[in-house]
């Protein structure tokens, strides 16, 4: 046999010969981006108070999905590996899933049960790496799941725990050492996973 054959709940049959496929994605229900998910819990507290008849601004810095602030797509500046000491332009990647994020902002999202597992990488937007520094925490009520610095003077951070049976996650951008000067933070394939 040559060919695949899918035979759906509803009773469809398909026949798929293998040359055709480019690939089998297994991941449905199993990888589950952020940007997938509508938060339970969006803030964003600009560092100055704004009047309530400010309504268009008050919307300037929340959250983006699977774009940059300015509506190109999400991408970090990482290090040449030849020359790790020099990050130019060319060492920019483009990433299709991810959260752009302004300090301050508190995020809130319910997870989908039998989640296991959260992974991401995070850093300044490449337009605004010289200023940009921002203090990340991922959390799950009053736990701790992971916290640090994020800045653009330094590379992109991985991260990677397990979620120990959480079903919230947290997610708090605050200012870090340049008040909110740069702080913009691409949060990409940032996901959780069974």
């Amino acid at each position: 046999q040559e060919e695949l054959r899918l035979a759906t709940s509803g009773g469809l049959k398909f026949q798929i010969p293998f040359a055709a496929l480019d690939e089998v994605d297994y991941s449905f229900g199993k990888v589950v981006y952020l940007s997938d998910l509508q938060p339970v819990g969006v803030q964003w507290l600009p560092r100055i108070d704004l009047p309530d008849s400010a309504q268009l601004i008050s919307q300037y810095g929340l959250p983006r999905q699977n774009q940059s602030f300015d509506g190109s797509t999400l991408s970090l500046l990482w290090p040449n590996e030849a020359k790790p000491e020099i990050r130019a332009k060319d060492s920019i990647k483009i990433y299709s899933k991810g959260l752009a994020l302004r300090s301050r902002t508190i995020l809130k999202y319910r997870l989908p049960p039998q989640m296991q597992r959260f992974s991401a990488i995070a850093g300044i937007d490449p337009a605004t790496v010289a200023h940009g520094n921002v203090f990340l925490e991922i959390s799950s009520g009053n736990k701790i799941l992971w916290q640090g610095e994020i800045s653009g003077a330094a590379s992109p951070v991985e991260i990677q725990f397990d979620l120990g049976g959480v079903q919230q996650l947290g997610i708090l951008v605050d200012y870090g050492d340049n008040l909110d000067f740069g702080d913009r933070l691409h949060l990409v394939e940032a996901r959780v996973t069974k």
